[in-house]
């Protein structure tokens, strides 16, 4: 019976309940319908027509006691009294021994108190009942009879009938609550089956045991903490949930991806559809293999699940991501290939700025090293040519040589169609000796190097004479910061090395807020400058544009590798609101400054690109910064400073003042001038 059956049938149920019998018969018509050999929809639209027949009878007869007798609805499906009249004498069923019975026990005591009308003890076995089992619909729907009872202020819906058998006379509303207890009672059979003559496990007992145990890192033994709950309660989507986070980190913290498991196999056609948990366990798969960047295994997933469930939104949304990012990695795999022939072809500049975006784009696409390499064996070879020259003697004439092309080189080291190799060809060093000449004399080889030797003796001594006279004895200079223009430590290069320095240390930490707009700010920095040196012409380029090109790219890379990590770490504090951020303004105000960092970091987790919640951050820090330079603590000033460059979007400032603790510590300047620098601040 499908389950739209089951529905149209229980809510015929609940018509014929509330009276409603035209409802009732319609929604048994439509079951009978579908499945032309539901028995019990068949006898139910026999009950209600006798029901009708005799509705000018009194009510208090037993009509409809000859009918229900044989009928699967009445109490005797259930297999235990209702009615319970001698019960009335009942313990607590809410005490201690509560919790030594079985799912399947505390069921049929619900079952006899419901028909001792004792409902309040009754709804609260069933709540217990479904905290066990938040998943089973039959016991929600018996809670919510129950409840509906206990509201009504536990009076039965007929006058009770004086020494009434149980098969006798029933009401709808107590032959709906027996169709609930019996759905849930074959549920508790399938559920405690295996677990028959075995003692209850405490599921949440396990579930704290394995807290304790991964908050020490005893994984595995936490893992069969929780998979011990699992058996116990297969339902438990906590548990689920920890197995699962569990399982991946252990696999991330292995080194390398875990091994995608088979695919669930396709159900054969007396099988049916496969098991919610499978299809869930390779949508979880999916996404993981997606994030491996695995994504033909992760396309098998997808299929996987769109073959049972061909109009799923979110599956068909990740197989459209799958496949553009399929077509992606083709497209940057086309590129290198395209980079190898420019390479082949002579044109290692072009070639090299195609590698050059690729390492930008996807720095870990397998062969992009070894084309690098290839373009600087190239480049080398081609110095090696060019700075090779013809030694001649002194007296022999020199000839003219012309300048080799980059034409002729690449020529020269690029091999034939025919030969199939691309090994250079090795080079011949020509040597041309110069005609006999006669000797020099003997007084030239000896007076010559002593007169240079005593020129050198007298220009080395002269310096140092004059350089010492200019030396003033007192050192009576004003004090002098250097301008951030003129000095390389401002640079572009410059900063993405301190930023990606401050990143890894965040990382390291785990402070994973500040990482991230570390590893920003270095992608931030270097991309402008990136597209500057590019727009260059390549004949215009000096050595040191091209190396700070080079480390500007690598720099980017690792900055774009840490910031995906640091993102997927990140956890949010949702414990910060309004009323905490006008506390931390108040604290400011007052001059606590402490407890409002903590509240604006906290609050900086759940927005990292909130400006105004930024900039109020790092003025914060700064002004506590300089309360640790009135006191004396010029470490931790320097600690708060680089946290107020991180986190400021104007952090030239903060970085200067950082910059000039550094200088102090490093013995470049003296205490007094790091006080100088920092009077205005402090005293303004």
């Amino acid at each position: 019976m499908s389950a739209n059956v089951e529905d149209l049938y229980l809510k015929g149920f609940m018509a014929f309940t509330s009276k409603e019998y035209a409802k009732a018969k319609a929604f048994w018509e439509q079951v009978l319908k579908q499945d032309p050999n539901h028995e019990k929809a068949r006898k139910g639209l026999m009950e209600l027509q006798q029901t009708l027949s005799s509705s000018g009878a009194s009510r208090s007869g037993a009509s409809m006691s000859g009918s229900r007798s044989g009928a699967s609805m009445s109490g005797a499906r259930s297999g235990v009294s209702m009615s319970g009249a001698s019960h009335s004498g009942t313990p607590n069923p809410l005490a201690g021994e509560t919790k030594k019975r079985t799912s399947k026990e505390i069921l049929q005591e619900i079952k006899r108190l419901y028909g001792a009308k004792q409902y309040l003890e009754a709804r609260g076995l069933c709540e217990l009942l479904l905290r066990k089992h938040p998943n089973n619909k039959d016991l929600r729907g018996l809670f919510q009879k129950i409840d509906a009872r206990c509201k009504a202020g536990g009076k039965p819906s007929a006058p009770p009938v004086q020494q009434r058998k149980p098969s006798e006379t029933s009401s709808p509303d107590l032959e709906s609550t027996m169709y609930y207890t019996s759905q849930a009672e074959a549920y508790m059979d399938q559920h405690d089956g295996a677990a028959a003559g075995a003692p209850e496990v405490d599921v949440d007992k396990l579930i704290q045991q394995g807290v304790q145990l991964y908050e020490v890192q005893d994984y595995d033994r936490a893992l069969q903490a929780w998979q011990k709950a699992l058996d116990a309660d297969p339902e438990n989507r906590i548990v689920k949930d920890y197995i699962q986070n569990v399982r991946a980190m252990m696999a991330e913290e292995s080194g390398g991806p875990e091994p995608a498991p088979e695919p669930p196999a396709a159900p054969s056609a007396d099988a049916g559809l496969p098991s919610k948990e499978a299809l869930l366990q390779a949508y979880n798969d999916g996404l993981r293999l997606y994030e491996e960047r695995h994504y033909p295994q992760a396309m098998e997933k997808w299929n996987f699940i769109l073959k049972f469930h061909p109009n799923h939104r979110e599956t068909l949304q990740c197989l459209e991501k799958t496949k553009a990012a399929i077509g992606l990695q083709e497209k940057h795999a086309s590129e290198l290939e395209r980079a190898k022939q420019e390479l082949l072809g002579g044109n290692h500049e072009e070639a090299e700025d195609i590698v050059a975006r690729l390492a930008t784009e996807v720095p870990d696409l397998d062969g992009l090293d070894a084309v690098r390499k290839s373009i600087e064996n190239r480049k080398r070879q081609i110095n090696e040519i060019r700075s090779l020259e013809l030694e001649t003697n002194e007296g022999q004439e020199k000839p003219v040589a012309t300048k080799t092309s980059d034409e002729e080189i690449t020529k020269f080291f690029t091999p034939d169609t025919g030969e199939g190799t691309g090994e250079a060809r090795q080079v011949t060093r020509i040597i041309q000796t110069g005609q006999e000449k006669k000797p020099v004399s003997k007084f030239l080889l000896i007076g010559v190097p002593i007169i240079l030797i005593g020129i050198a003796f007298g220009t080395y001594f002269g310096y140092r004479y004059v350089n010492q006279m200019s030396i003033p004895e007192e050192k009576d200079e004003e004090v002098y910061i250097p301008t951030t223009s003129e000095v390389n430590w401002n640079g572009a290069r410059q900063k993405c090395e301190d930023f990606l320095l401050f990143g890894k240390e965040y990382y390291d930490s785990q402070n994973f807020a500040f990482s991230i707009l570390s590893f920003s700010r270095v992608v931030e920095v270097a991309t402008p400058r990136v597209a500057e040196i590019r727009s260059i012409e390549l004949g215009k380029r000096t050595f040191e544009l091209k190396d700070e090109l080079d480390r500007l790219t690598e720099l980017m890379s690792e900055a774009k590798l840490g910031l995906r990590q640091s993102e997927s770490k990140l956890v949010a504090d949702e414990s910060v609101g309004e009323k905490e951020l006008k506390r931390a303004e108040t604290d400011v105000r007052r001059g606590n400054l402490s407890p409002a960092i903590e509240t604006y970091s906290a609050a900086l987790t759940q927005n990292l690109e909130d400006p105004a919640l930024r900039e109020q951050l790092g003025s914060i820090l700064e002004q506590m910064a300089f309360k640790k330079l009135e006191e004396d603590q010029p470490d931790e000033a320097m600690t708060l400073f680089k946290q107020s460059t991180v986190v400021k979007p104007a952090f030239e400032m903060p970085r200067r003042h950082m910059e000039v603790i550094k200088r102090f510590f490093n013995g470049k300047i003296t205490a007094v001038e790091k006080d100088q620098w920092f009077f205005f601040f402090i005293n303004a």
